[in-house]
């Protein structure tokens, strides 16, 4: 049943409002709300049931009150609890646990679309992030600011301060901002908020409340000066060599204007970072990894656009293998593992300019990364893997009003190449007067072997009044200038000069029980914004239309579910099928918490134009996918998720199998372990060009993984971390089948019967086997605000095999045996200066 006073509320249009107190004596962060101010500042406790039983009285007491003077806001929550026991869980910052927990929402601009979130658990774990276009939350924000919890005789409080300058806000005398305050109950899984609004209705930070009574909040110019230093010892995988390594380097953050920040980082080292997680990557599209660097993290939500056009993982990447001469002899071997390229220097410049425009400007520097390769005579050379590069951002956006907020993005890559510092190809190899680039191109001596790169684009979106609908648009394009013709696996050459569009639009309805989505996205020929961006391929278009229905009050045995059909359409700009099919999925979270997940997806036959890498198009099989998964109740001490899929193919079939189960015998003690296993057989896959002919065999692929997790955390700032993954792989090909490789014209569409036998073996084995190794150990300690202390143990062991002929590929596990592995012990001391 809804309680009417709620809705009326909302039919009315009124919104809650707190007014804050200014504190004459900032308040002690201890958790506890006994001091004075606190006692005299107004309360509200008007909170209204979200989950799991929308619209109902909360059934814990929960008043929130706000003090505030010259540096900082403060906010007080009192939290009664006298019906459920409190759920306090240890972890380190940002690390979501299911614990009781409060969170602040502060729409500092009052512009309904951005906002700062603030959230601490009843253990006193902190964690943070922002809102941009009033629904899209990033976590990846970490601001400075602090908070503290107390259990008390009724319940427990929290106590947070959250300076000024962590916030962007108007230079206005008299503040008025929006305000949300949430309150989560573990043990019913009860969300409880201040500023109600029925989950039906779209729009997050256009539903707050109101925070009034601020005045005479003075601007401070404040500068964040963290200067770090690090001592490393590092051990080489191919030489075996151990390494000492001392480096040091500083942050700094000005607080320009109340709303606009300057970040500048010089010789950043991310050693503390968690290591990728392995992965089995069958296609031909780069795998997306997840930003983890927080220099780059903050903030980000300023450079986002629909097409990605920003990926900051380019920024500071693994160069590839320069290419080397196999030919004797003038045989060459790696004799390092390539790594990271050095970040020089970084500065970021990310706020508000006024009330209506946004603004982001980043500029980094990665230093030439050379690798030494190992000549047949024993002596040592070095290859340039990646020159020295500049890359340039700058983000501008604006709100218009009634609903409009349009933007644009700029962006270049540069290349500074020493022409001169590149191989000779060989006299037998190549012409007189060649030289070899990185990437294996062979050009005149003393010419450019990278290109630079150049993108820009404009974006608009809208959202009505109720924020219901929404319809956006970008359209971008891409210059590339210099460097050798690249052939892209589609058999697209894009050379200098080359100018190529790529373009989205999305109207959706993103309100109500039943939801609609329409998205069209198109890239040219020659596009190619990979050098800052992320892009799967050019030279296509997707359309894909959506229908989803919800439930979101409890039925039978659901408390709510999510059902959804999608009917896609894949091709080239030449209308080459790539894929085409719908699918339709069902989420159902039941009453007990656990939560259900069912897909079938369809996919007609269809053609895949990079598998071969020439254009050469393969025609794949349809299939019939069908996925699950069940996830147990996460308050549990022992919890458990369980996912599988299988692909039925007309030529084989796929299967992919997940676990995770994670214990938590204490409130400060947690681990976990996850196995994976994944098996692909049948399906005709490209292996080699021989002979003037594409060989082709049927694949047969397989992969075992198991990752172990563990924290043990003793204070919300001092915490210790383990991670470890072990994975192997093996793809092994069979009944080799061919087709004759096209040297002109038009790249041949190539179907399945028009494959025929090959010979049954190849000049060069296509099977293989790896395994994967790693693990990072982490001891974090904050030891005073903003000042951090790691001490870091990473490992990294890769085994790969090609099996004699005639052995087929399998798993082995005694690749995973100890073996030369990249280690590295790392101490980094980062000093927070205020």
């Amino acid at each position: 049943m809804i309680v009417l006073p709620a809705l009326l509320t909302l039919q009315s249009g009124s919104l809650p409002t707190l007014t804050a107190a200014r504190a004459a004596t900032p308040p002690i962060i201890d958790g506890r709300l006994v001091e004075t101010e606190w006692q005299n500042a107004p309360s509200t406790d008007s909170f209204t049931q979200k989950r799991p039983f929308e619209g109902q009285k909360p059934t814990e007491r929960t008043t929130v009150r706000v003090l505030y003077d010259d540096d900082a806001v403060y906010v007080g929550i009192a939290c009664a609890q006298e019906s459920a026991p409190v759920v306090a869980r240890l972890a380190r910052r940002d690390r979501q646990v299911e614990s009781d927990s409060v969170t602040v929402g502060l729409d500092t601009r009052m512009d309904g679309r951005t906002a700062f979130e603030f959230t601490v658990n009843a253990a006193g774990v902190l964690s943070d992030g922002v809102y941009a276009n009033d629904t899209d939350f990033s976590s990846d924000w970490d601001g400075l600011w602090e908070a503290r919890t107390a259990i008390t005789r009724g319940g427990w409080s929290a106590e947070l301060r959250i300076p000024l300058q962590a916030l962007r806000y108007e230079s206005d005398r008299v503040q008025r901002w929006g305000l949300q305050v949430r309150r989560y109950l573990s043990a019913r899984r009860e969300l409880d908020e201040w500023a109600f609004a029925p989950a039906a209705r779209a729009g997050e930070v256009s539903r707050y409340g109101r925070l009034e009574g601020m005045s005479r909040l003075h601007h401070r110019e404040s500068l964040d000066f963290l200067p770090f230093a690090i001592a490393r010892l590092r051990r080489d995988a191919t030489t075996g060599s151990v390494v000492p390594d001392a480096s040091a380097g500083f942050d700094l953050r000005w607080r320009v204007t109340p709303q606009l920040t300057w970040n500048v980082t010089l010789n950043p080292d991310f050693g503390h970072i968690e290591a990728d997680p392995a992965v089995l990557n069958l296609d031909s599209f780069e795998t997306l990894r997840t930003e983890k660097r927080l220099f780059f993290v903050e903030g980000a939500d300023t450079f986002n656009t629909p097409l990605n056009l920003f990926y900051t993982r380019r920024i500071g990447r693994i160069p590839a293998e320069p290419a080397l001469t196999d030919e004797a002899p003038h045989h060459e071997e790696l004799a390092q593992t390539p790594a990271p390229a050095t970040i020089l220097g970084a500065a970021k410049l990310v706020g508000n300019i006024g009330r209506h425009f946004s603004l982001g400007q980043l500029v980094a520097i990665t230093d030439q990364e050379t690798i030494a390769v190992r000549r047949a005579d024993g002596s040592l050379a070095h290859r340039v893997a990646e020159p020295l590069t500049g890359f340039t951002v700058l983000r501008l956006a604006s709100d218009l009003g009634a609903g409009w907020q349009v933007g644009g993005i700029a962006m270049s890559t540069h290349r500074a190449e020493s022409t001169g510092s590149y191989p000779r190809a060989p006299s037998d190899g190549g012409s007189p007067g060649l030289q070899r680039c990185p990437g294996g191109e062979e050009v005149r001596a003393g010419q450019r072997c990278f290109h630079d790169a150049y993108v820009g684009g404009a974006d608009a979106t809208w959202r009505s009044p109720s924020g219901d609908y929404v319809a956006s648009g970008q359209v971008g394009a891409s210059v590339i200038h210099e460097g050798p013709p690249r052939t892209m696996p589609d058999g697209t050459v894009i050379a200098s000069g080359d100018v190529s569009p790529a373009g989205r639009v999305l109207v959706a309805k993103k309100g109500g029980n039943w939801l609609w989505e329409v998205k069209y996205e198109s890239r040219g020929r020659r596009v190619d914004y990979n050098d800052l961006g992320y892009m799967q391929r050019q030279n296509h278009q997707i359309g894909v239309a959506t229908l989803r229905y919800r439930s979101l009050t409890p039925w039978w045995t659901t408390l709510n579910t999510n059902t959804e059909v999608s009917f896609f359409d894949h091709e080239t700009l030449e209308f080459l099928n790539l894929q085409r099919g719908a699918f339709v999925e069902s989420t159902w979270t039941l009453k007990n918490f656990w939560e259900l997940f069912l897909n079938v997806t369809y996919s007609a036959p269809r053609f895949d134009d990079r598998e071969v890498g020439d254009g050469t198009a393969l025609q794949r099989g349809g299939f019939c996918s069908v996925s699950a998964a069940v996830s147990t109740d996460p308050r549990k001490p022992v919890r458990g998720e369980l996912s599988s899929w299988v692909d039925v193919l007309e030529d084989g079939m796929s299967w992919n199998a997940e676990a995770a189960v994670t214990f938590l015998p204490l409130p400060q003690l947690e681990f976990s372990f996850s196995p994976t296993a994944f098996y692909t057989s049948g399906e005709q896959r490209y292996f080699a060009t021989e002979r003037g002919a594409h060989l082709f065999g049927e694949l047969r692929a397989q992969s075992l993984g198991l990752t172990l997790r563990g924290a043990y955390t003793l204070t919300p700032r001092l915490s210790f971390e383990a991670y470890a993954q072990a994975f192997i792989v093996s793809e092994a090909y069979g009944n080799y089948t061919t087709f004759p490789a096209v040297r002109s014209g038009p790249p041949p569409r190539i179907r399945l019967r028009d494959l025929g036998p090959a010979p049954a073996s190849a000049e060069a084995n296509p099977d293989h086997e790896s395994a994967t190794l790693i693990a990072n150990l982490v001891l974090r300690w904050e030891y005073s605000l903003g000042s951090t202390f790691f001490l870091v143990y990473t490992h990294d062991q890769n085994g790969d095999r090609t099996p004699p002929s005639g052995e087929p590929a399998t798993l082995r596990l005694p690749l995973l045996a100890p073996r030369a592995a990249s280690d590295a012990l790392l101490l980094k001391i980062s000093h927070s200066w205020r």
